[in-house]
């Protein structure tokens, strides 16, 4: 009996030490993401699922900042063959700063900061295959963008590719969607109105009007647990730096790196005298390690961070605080 009850005694401490212990991680959020791409896409902004049949085309959707998608009859083609029967449409929305950056974003164009007025990933399938990148000749989605009340200002259009060689490998970067001639959209009764015949990524940004000088930053980890890396953890990487300034909708992952301890920004692509808050962090096999600074950018500034042990849902806190910087 004796060796009973004491059996049944270390069971209930073993239940309260387990019991203190994970209340006590549950207190401090400790709960990780086993890794970068995990960590985008379980705590990154997900997407909206509509199921639909192609015979129900023409037909709109609403997404969840108000924008209304509209897409043809006959819109999709596979392997450029007409595609019909049951489809399902995949709309994600990257709005503002805390957003762009849990979707692993960036705001910039060949180096040149843009402001964001609205980032979209669009995907479709039918039957459940996926449909080509392009919709068929002639055939465009009509995207309606609500505008911030009292705004006049216009929009370019952007699509985002992540380059497959050389220097820029593996980062991703919005690139015109009309270069010789840029799409620009007005504001007409209160949104952006236009036609796009992609699927992929759709960004309504303007390039930054901060008219100071600009120049390149360095950023130095005393120590980097992982590997640095580029678009949401391309090429194995899980250590992210991103700058993310105080007064415009921006966000700038900084990808150049030559050492597994320095990233370097674009050449001169940094507004000297911009405030705002410089962030690194690290996802790695269940751990994750982050830091923060607010800084005001100068002439070749060069800074050093040193990441300190935090976890998946801190990180996730700090980042989805910068919607309201």
């Amino acid at each position: 009996m004796k060796s009973i009850n004491s059996l049944f005694a270390a069971t209930i401490l073993f239940a309260a030490i387990t019991i203190t212990g994970c209340r006590k991680a549950d207190s401090m959020g400790l709960k990780n993401s086993i890794s970068a791409s995990d960590f985008f896409d379980t705590k990154g902004p997900q997407p909206q699922v509509f199921n639909y049949n192609t015979s129900d085309l023409p037909k709109s959707f609403t997404l969840t900042d108000g924008t209304i998608l509209t897409i043809p009859a006959s819109a999709f083609t596979i392997g450029g063959v007409p595609a019909s029967g049951p489809a399902v449409l995949e709309a994600t929305v990257f709005g503002r700063k805390g957003d762009m950056m849990m979707g692993g974003l960036n705001t910039t164009s060949n180096g040149q900061l843009l402001e964001s007025q609205g980032s979209f990933k669009l995907a479709n399938r039918i039957n459940g295959l996926i449909v080509d990148e392009n919709l068929a000749p002639g055939k465009f989605i009509k995207f309606e963008v609500p505008v911030a009340a009292g705004s006049t200002k216009h929009t370019l259009l952007f699509r985002g590719v992540v380059a497959d060689t050389g220097a820029a490998k593996n980062q991703f970067n919005w690139v015109l969607n009309n270069i010789q001639l840029p799409d620009t959209v007005k504001v007409n009764s209160g949104k952006y109105t236009f036609n796009w015949g992609r699927i992929g990524w759709i960004n309504c940004d303007v390039f930054s009007s901060v008219a100071s000088p600009k120049t390149t930053i360095k950023v130095n980890l005393a120590n980097n647990p992982g590997i640095l890396s580029n678009f949401r953890g391309s090429g194995n990487g899980n250590t992210f730096v991103f700058f993310v300034p105080k007064t415009i909708n921006t966000t700038v992952q900084i990808y150049t790196h030559t050492t597994n301890t320095q990233v370097i920004s674009y050449t001169n692509s940094m507004p000297i005298g911009m405030q705002g808050v410089l962030i690194a962090y690290c996802i790695k096999d269940g751990s994750a390690w982050f830091v923060k600074k607010d800084i005001t950018i100068s002439a070749n500034m060069e800074e050093t961070l040193t990441l300190l042990e935090s976890s998946t849902d801190a990180i996730q806190a700090e980042i989805t605080s910068l919607n309201g910087l």
